[in-house]
């Protein structure tokens, strides 16, 4: 099952970098070309980044995990 939980992790981390990204303006459209975009992505952005910071860390403890496991 250890398949299982590595896809997890995976899914899980690349979800926390997405949210990170679009937070930051990174990804998604350019600021000012879409007020409704730029009202929604400030009134997100702090979740976005809360919840992207805490699948990281969340990742990294797997790892520790994984690593202490074997």
């Amino acid at each position: 099952m250890h398949w299982l939980s590595l896809a997890g992790t995976i899914f899980i981390g690349l979800w926390s970098v997405w949210l990170l990204l679009l937070a930051y303006r990174v990804l998604g459209k350019p600021i000012g070309q879409d007020l409704k975009y730029d009202a929604s992505l400030e009134y997100w952005s702090g979740t976005f980044k809360a919840v992207g910071v805490i699948g990281l860390l969340a990742v990294a403890l797997e790892v520790a995990a994984l690593i202490i496991e074997k």
